[in-house]
């Protein structure tokens, strides 16, 4: 319907499109600054690190999801005023709760000395890994605490991200197909039904008719009815690893408008920027992908 003309802020982001509306944009940024003000100001002297490769990514972070977070909150006089830090690096809360930016793409030094409850790193795909030692030392004088949280967008098959990945519990958002007793249990992975989920682009796609199909029947089924399922069920509670690729996300599956750009980024980007980028899967570039299935259905050794 005609709502007459508002403002938006158009973001071009190499060949895909999306702009902001009413403020609102979705990213796993805005998860992990949302959950470590909540965790700040739940918890008096809680100490969080944020981390990103380089500074430009860590003042965005700080500057367009923390401070915004903060600002807008109804609540925003419970956690800061008179006496409290609010610089890009730097923002500390009325309960002596604080939240730490900085950044290591060359090297970890800046963080020495820090002394934190949580270390929080996005982009960790661009982070060298024999950095991740010097970072989680911050950590050693944690009394009861002492959390990791990693975020990013995989690229080739071996780095950081992808590493960390065949470490946690790997859980995938598992879809049961309920259409005329078929049953297929429906797994986004590579592995699995990753690609066979995606549907045509169609104009009737909604929340009640999805764009994603039943990897067996093709016929429409919902994500808002799967769960979260751990291929490694002894790192759940140690070390859980989510994979969220966009299918499974309603902005996508249930906009026509969205799945049609989805569809359309499958058929026409690179295979290895469509897989990293929108399937949140590791992917070489110029390489055909063999899953780990179909190298060992190929593995013929003379032993166990």
């Amino acid at each position: 319907k005609a709502v007459g003309t508002k403002k938006t802020a158009d973001i071009e982001v190499n060949r895909s499109c999306n702009f902001v509306l009413d403020g609102v944009v979705s990213h796993n940024s805005t998860s992990m600054a949302a959950h470590a003000l909540l965790q700040c100001n739940s918890i008096p002297h809680f100490s969080t690190l944020f981390l990103t490769p380089l500074y430009e990514m860590i003042r965005r972070f700080s500057q367009n999801y923390v401070r915004r977070f903060i600002e807008e909150s109804p609540m925003k006089r419970l956690f800061v005023g008179k006496g409290t830090i609010n610089s890009v690096l730097q923002r500390t809360f009325h309960n002596y709760s604080q939240i730490l930016f900085s950044f290591a793409y060359l090297d970890a030094e800046r963080v020495r000395g820090i002394s934190a409850d949580c270390n929080t790193i996005d982009e960790i795909q661009d982070m060298h890994w024999d950095f991740l030692d010097v970072i989680h030392e911050t950590l050693s004088g944690s009394e009861d605490w002492g959390l990791i949280r990693y975020a990013g967008t995989p690229k080739s098959l071996d780095n950081t991200i992808e590493r960390l990945w065949m470490q946690t519990s790997q859980a995938e958002w598992i879809i049961r197909c309920m259409r005329g007793g078929c049953g297929h249990w429906n797994i986004p992975s590579l592995e699995y039904d990753l690609v066979a989920m995606i549907g045509p682009a169609r104009d009737d796609v909604s929340p009640k008719n999805p764009g994603t199909v039943c990897a067996k029947c093709r016929k429409p089924i919902d994500p808002s009815r799967g769960r979260w399922y751990h291929f490694n069920k002894e790192q759940r509670w140690d070390f859980a690893g989510y994979h969220v690729p966009q299918i499974i996300m309603p902005m996508h599956y249930a906009n026509p408008l969205k799945w049609a750009t989805l569809v359309s980024k499958k058929e026409n980007l690179a295979p290895n920027v469509f897989f990293n980028e929108v399937c949140g899967v590791s992917y070489d570039s110029g390489s055909k992908l063999v899953t780990l299935t179909e190298l060992k259905a190929a593995c013929s050794l003379p032993w166990k």
